[in-house]
């Protein structure tokens, strides 16, 4: 499931059924549901997790 990210706001092209932003220490930071968009909390790197139509994805970014 692709992703777009600029500045802080993390997209999809469509409305996804969860996205969830985990810290690198493994901690859940944001949890959103049927949503197409979603703010990273801050500044550092995340692993983000989205979920739509029964699939899963995982994206390791760097937020600047």
């Amino acid at each position: 499931i692709p992703i777009k990210i600029a500045n802080r706001a993390i997209t999809t092209n469509f409305t996804v059924d969860a996205i969830e932003i985990y810290n690198l220490l493994g901690q859940k930071v944001v949890a959103v549901n049927n949503t197409d968009n979603v703010t990273a909390p801050a500044t550092g790197s995340y692993i983000i997790k989205v979920i739509a139509h029964g699939k899963k994805s995982t994206h390791k970014v760097m937020i600047h």
